[in-house]
């Protein structure tokens, strides 16, 4: 079984509302042991807790020690620091940079505490956030992460670096001491590969739940997605069909082609919130839908309308049968919004809902949304592939 070794910062911790974590839960999913190691009592018990029915995740903190400091040898650090830098000088002019650094920079950011008891041997890879200029972590923060990267290269264990904060704001140095880095961007990626950093080494994350949990920015609905109350395996497809009360036709042809559609998926049909005299919206979806959903393949799910935000951001695919506000909702939340309706012409519109009219582009568009999806790129992905290496 390969182990992980997930290094977690409270400044990183704290950017992502501690969603960062969950990566944890991904690896452990798949099959990796995960042991989360910090050094913030804040990042320990947030990870305990949410780890704690989980036997795959194993959380550790570990306290700075303070270290002997004589001058004598601060002195010797600082003619060392000067031997490597005699050389160099301040571009544009003939002041040699060890004049201007090494009695002030240096000399002022040498600490007297460090994590002597670390040990990163043992494991087949380290994951860790990396931590920005514009927003740098304290003393101890700094220190964890060098001291990481330090036993890693002396163990010759690969380093994947997660980006947090954009590209540009990491330091230099902590690229080059990270072997791989994982970016949410193409923009990212392509800056760090003009800055000089080898293509091979940088990995495009495009999980959307995953992708979520490098973000700084909260987002209400987004949350929705952390907690996956709809059992969604790796590979499956989520379809939601809202219900409509006057287009059964439209509705019977849609479920058809979702039926006859030959790959892993949940369905998950929603209901409007009606009734036809003495009769339930149930019942009517048991009489006109139930045996095209009883032949269907896969988990189906029937849910009240009041969730439907909620299962819009699980889901992969919606398709309504007139344009309503949820169709909008659902591709601006990066969704295949379909409206499925034989009597209107198909176009897109300028809020990106496809408008369809016949069941071959019904089965066409949702062929091409599995193919995209089972496209997708997951920290367990990656990682995968850093081993293999």
């Amino acid at each position: 079984m390969r182990k992980i070794l997930f290094a977690v910062g409270e400044r990183e911790f704290d950017a992502t509302q501690g969603r960062l974590l969950l990566f944890a839960e991904s690896l452990s999913s798949a099959g990796f042991r995960v042991d989360i190691l910090t050094y913030s009592e804040k990042v320990f018990s947030s990870a305990e807790e949410v780890f704690k029915d989980n036997d795959m995740v194993r959380v550790e903190i570990m306290s700075p020690e303070r270290i002997p400091l004589s001058y004598g040898f601060r002195d010797e650090l600082l003619k060392i620091y000067i031997r490597q830098t005699h050389h160099l000088y301040i571009p544009g002019t003939d002041v040699r940079l060890y004049k201007l650094t090494a009695f002030d920079d240096f000399w002022g950011h040498i600490e007297s505490h460090s994590f002597t008891k670390m040990d990163v041997s043992g494991y087949d890879l380290v994951l860790m956030p990396l931590p920005s200029d514009e927003e740098p972590p304290g003393p101890d923060g700094t220190i964890f992460c060098s001291t990481v990267c330090f036993l890693a290269r002396e163990s010759g264990t690969p380093i994947v670096g997660i980006q947090v904060f954009p590209v540009v704001h990491i330091s230099p140095i902590i690229l080059r001491a990270v072997d791989y880095i994982v970016v949410n961007e193409e923009t990212e990626k392509e800056y760090l590969e003009r800055s000089g950093v080898d293509g091979d080494r940088i990995f495009l994350l495009t999980n959307p739940r995953e992708d979520y949990f490098m973000s700084t920015v909260e987002d209400t609905y987004r949350n929705f997605i952390l907690k996956q109350e709809i059992p969604i395996a790796r590979g499956e497809i989520c379809i939601m069909v809202f219900n409509h009360p006057k287009y059964r036709p439209f509705v019977t042809e849609a479920l058809e082609v979702i039926s006859e559609l030959d790959v892993p998926k949940v369905v998950v049909f929603m209901k409007r919130g009606y009734n036809v005299r003495e009769l339930s919206e149930d019942e009517i979806i048991t009489e006109f839908y139930g045996d095209i959903l009883r032949r269907m393949r896969g988990n189906k799910y029937l849910v009240d309308p009041g969730a439907r935000a909620k299962v819009i951001m699980h889901s992969d695919v919606v398709i309504s049968f007139s344009y309503f506000a949820p169709s909008k909702f659902a591709a601006k939340s990066g969704k295949l919004s379909v409206v499925y309706n034989p009597l209107h012409d198909d176009f897109v519109s300028d809020d990106g809902v496809k408008f369809l009219s016949d069941k071959q582009s019904l089965r066409n568009v949702l062929s091409s949304s599995y193919e995209a999806k089972a496209a997708e790129v997951s920290i367990t992905d990656i990682v995968k592939g850093v081993c293999k290496r």
